[in-house]
C-alpha cells in the first residue's frame, strides 16, 4: 500500500497543478474555452516532443534557442515538491482575485495560507507570487500576460546565468506557456466579439481540438528507465521466495520503494564505504540482523545519460544520489568498488555465493545463519550474568 502511494503521489500532484491552472485561467478570463485549452497544454499533450538528441549549447543564441524552442516542454517536468508549490501559487492567485472582487475575509485568509505554503516550498516561487500579486493589484488585466513574461524571463535567465538562478527557474516555463496560451485564446474571443464575429466558445474549442489533433497529437513522454529490467524481476522473485523481513537488499536507491514493507534495504554507496576495508578479514561478519543479504552489482554500469551533462548546478553536483547513481563516471566507480568488495569477501568466507548473473548484473547472496546464531546467544549470556 505504501509503495502504491509513493508511485501515484507524483501523478496526483501533477493533476492537481493542472486543475489549479485551469481554475486560475477561468477566474481571470471568465471563460471555459481558455481554461480548458490551457489545461490541455499544461498537461503536456499539446507541446511537441523534442526532435532528435539535444544539442550542447555554447553561444548565447544557441542557449536562447534551446530554452525557448529547442527543448520540448512536454518533457520538462519539475519535482513533485515544486509542482505542489506551483499548485499553491495558482490557488493563491485565485484567492487574490476573489478577494479583490468580493473583499471576503475568507479569501484573504486562504491567500495568506497559500503564501506561507509557497514560501516553505520555494523562495523563487514566493518571489514570483509577490510580484504577480502586486501587478494584479495595480492592474488585474496584466496578471496572465505577466505570468507568461515572468516564466520566459526566468527561463532565459537560468539558461544565460545559471549560477545565481536555480534549475527551478526553467521549470516555470511550461506553466507560464500554458497560461499564456489561455490568455491568447481569451483575447482572441474578445476581439471576435468586438467585431461582431463571435463564433462562441464551442466553436473555438472545436477549432483548437482539430488543430491539436492535426499538428500536435497527444503523446507520451519518452521513457527514462533508471535500472535494468532484470533488477526489477529479481527483486520481485526475492520478495516472493524469501520470508518477509528476513532479507536485506544492498542496491541503488531505486530498490527502496520496491522493498518497502517487505524486507530490509541498504544504500549500496554507504555499504561499500563502510565495509570496503573490513571484508578481507576471515573473522568478519556483516552486522545486519537479516538472515539473507543480497548485494546488487552491475557488471555494466547502468547509464541514465549517454554522456556527462555539459553543465550541472552546484546543488546537483554535491547531491550524493547524483554523484553515486546518476553520473556515469560516479556510478561506474561505485560499481567497481562494490564488485571488489564482494569478490574480496568471497575469497575469505564460505557463506557467499552468486544468486543471479547475466551480462549486465550480478547478485551476491550471503546467508548469515552463523552470525544470527551468535547474535541470538549474546543477549542470553548477558541476561544470565
Amino acid at each position: 500500500m505504501r509503495e502504491a502511494a509513493l508511485r501515484f503521489l507524483s501523478p496526483l500532484v501533477a493533476c492537481l497543478a493542472v486543475l489549479c491552472l485551469g481554475l486560475l485561467v477561468r477566474k481571470c478570463t471568465e471563460g471555459a474555452a481558455p481554461s480548458l485549452i490551457a489545461m490541455y497544454c499544461f498537461a503536456g499533450a499539446a507541446f511537441p516532443p523534442a526532435d532528435g538528441a539535444p544539442l550542447v549549447a555554447t553561444t548565447t543564441m544557441q542557449k536562447l534557442y534551446a530554452i525557448l524552442w529547442g527543448k520540448s516542454l512536454a518533457a520538462t517536468r519539475a519535482s513533485t515538491e515544486f509542482q505542489l508549490g506551483v499548485s499553491f501559487l495558482f490557488l493563491g492567485l485565485v484567492f487574490l482575485a476573489d478577494w479583490y472582487r468580493s473583499r471576503r475575509r475568507g479569501s484573504l485568509v486562504d491567500l495568506v495560507c497559500c503564501l506561507l505554503l509557497v514560501g516553505m516550498i520555494s523562495q523563487l516561487l514566493l518571489l514570483v507570487f509577490v510580484c504577480l500579486g502586486a501587478a494584479f493589484l495595480l492592474r488585474p488585466a496584466i496578471l496572465l500576460p505577466g505570468f507568461l513574461l515572468a516564466g520566459c524571463g526566468l527561463a532565459i535567465a537560468a539558461a544565460l546565468w545559471p549560477q545565481p538562478f536555480t534549475e527551478d527557474a526553467s521549470m516555470i516555463l511550461p506553466s507560464a506557456t500554458a497560461v499564456g496560451i489561455g490568455w491568447l485564446v481569451a483575447v482572441t474571443l474578445m476581439l471576435l466579439r468586438f467585431g461582431n464575429l463571435a463564433p462562441g466558445e464551442p466553436a473555438v474549442l472545436l477549432a483548437f481540438s482539430l488543430a491539436a489533433v492535426s499538428w500536435l497529437p497527444p503523446h507520451r513522454p519518452a521513457k527514462q528507465p533508471l535500472e535494468y529490467e532484470s533488477v526489477v524481476r529479481e527483486t520481485q522473485e526475492v520478495t516472493e521466495r524469501f520470508p518477509r523481513q528476513k532479507w536485506l537488499l544492498v542496491a541503488p536507491v531505486e530498490q527502496l520503494p520496491e522493498t518497502l514493507g517487505l524486507g530490509g534495504y541498504r544504500d549500496l554507496a554507504s555499504f561499500v564505504e563502510e565495509y570496503q576495508g573490513q571484508v578481507g578479514a576471515p573473522e568478519f561478519r556483516f552486522p545486519q540482523p537479516q538472515e539473507h543479504l543480497f548485494i546488487y552489482v552491475e557488471k555494466v554500469p547502468f547509464q541514465i545519460f549517454a554522456h556527462e551533462p555539459s553543465f550541472v548546478s552546484f546543488s546537483v553536483l554535491t547531491d550524493i544520489t547524483y554523484r553515486n547513481y546518476r553520473s556515469p563516471a560516479g556510478r561506474a566507480s561505485l560499481e567497481s568498488a562494490a564488485m571488489q568488495l564482494c569478490e574480496n569477501y568471497r575469497r575469505h568466507h564460505s557463506d557467499a555465493d552468486i544468486y543471479f548473473e547475466d551480462d549486465s548484473l550480478r547478485i551476491y547472496h550471503i546467508q548469515q545463519q552463523t552470525a544470527m546464531n551468535a547474535k541470538a546467544e549474546a543477549p542470553q549470556s548477558g541476561r544470565e550474568k
